[in-house]
């Protein structure tokens, strides 16, 4: 985490060179009736970018500050 901010733009240095599209951003959301904690969330959601996007960078942000428990992933 120390140093994410400088492998992002190293690696975004790169990307423009190569076209405009430098991220995307997904949304995780589970069910208020999810038996679902943050932590859980955040492990799927850490999961899902393991076997989808091996060779990308990624962060994620677990929310739970309204109904229902949501994951932003930006790639």
């Amino acid at each position: 985490t120390e140093n994410a901010d400088l492998e992002f733009n190293e690696i975004r240095k790169q990307a423009v060179k190569k076209g405009k599209v430098v991220a995307h951003e997904i949304y995780q959301s589970f069910s208020p009736e999810d038996d679902i904690t943050p932590q859980k969330a955040l492990e799927i959601g850490q999961e899902l970018m393991r076997r989808m996007y091996p060779n990308h960078q990624y962060v994620l942000a677990v929310h739970n500050d309204c109904e229902h428990i949501h994951v932003h992933i930006i790639i």
